[in-house]
């Protein structure tokens, strides 16, 4: 399975750290240059800037177009990919995993990752390899940083996006139409929760959108101020309406992480 890295062009470090990653796992990987700011007209930044539940930075828009070209070549493609962005952390049980999930055919998505928030997950977990289990995901909260991502899972996502934009993570949250799931213990974390998780970090990182890019768009006046609040509640009413049709057969509860999948990171 062949893996996609989002990467801006000025992040050498990132993309140094993620061509160690790749060759240590002894991954088919390909460099997807970022969608920066400047390749998207202002006027087309702010229009979909306005479009979620609050409004978004400029380098979230072009964030959001970077996830849009790697979903494109996946459904060109037409077979499963690994998508990163370029300060996800793999676990040594990441080869496995895209083997045996290589000609699965029960998901569209299925997210690597742990992110300190709880997510719903079922109550029966399936076996994947010896130390990996899969478990239906009926949501989740935040993080897009490794998932995998199959040809009609692509498809719904790139028409969720052209109806509306959002953050990537959002979009592919908010997707129930796709059959989402999780793998635990969780395979990836971003490199900003190697505290949080106890493992030691190889690369110290900035967020990418920052002060330059990081400013919202302004709301022109209560009408639009409403109209964020609005989409905010309906969001809020999905999510609750999704915990509680899947309460019977999910809980919500945080990934657990293994330190020891991590560990060669922490040695080197």
């Amino acid at each position: 399975m062949r893996t996609l890295i989002i990467n801006l062009d000025g992040e050498k470090q990132r993309m140094a750290f993620q061509i160690d990653q790749m060759q240590r796992l002894g991954l088919d990987y390909k460099r997807l240059p970022a969608i920066t700011v400047a390749d998207i007209p202002a006027e087309e930044i702010a229009e979909k800037a306005a479009q979620w539940e609050r409004p978004m930075r400029a380098a979230e828009v072009a964030c959001l177009y970077s996830h849009c070209v790697a979903w494109k070549m996946v459904a060109k493609a037409n077979k499963p990919m690994l998508i990163l962005e370029d300060d996800a952390l793999l676990s040594s049980q990441v080869p496995e995993i895209l083997a045996k999930l290589d000609g699965y055919n029960s998901a569209d998505h299925v997210t690597l990752e742990a992110r300190s928030r709880k997510k719903i997950l079922a109550h029966s977990p399936q076996k994947l390899t010896e130390k990996s289990n899969i478990l239906r995901l009926f949501q989740d909260r935040t993080g897009a940083a490794a998932y995998i991502l199959w040809p009609r899972g692509a498809e719904i996502l790139l028409q969720k996006a052209a109806i509306a934009a959002g953050l990537a993570d959002a979009i592919i949250a908010a997707t129930y139409e796709m059959s989402s799931w999780q793998i635990e213990p969780a395979a990836a974390i971003q490199l900003d929760q190697c505290t949080a998780y106890g493992v030691g970090s190889p690369l110290e990182t900035k967020s990418t959108i920052d002060s330059r890019t990081n400013q919202k768009p302004s709301p022109d006046g209560l009408f639009s101020s409403l109209k964020f609040k609005w989409r905010r509640i309906k969001a809020q009413l999905r999510m609750g309406l999704r915990q509680f049709s899947s309460q019977t057969k999910a809980g919500r509860r945080f990934v657990t992480v293994e330190i020891e999948d991590f560990q060669v990171h922490i040695n080197r």
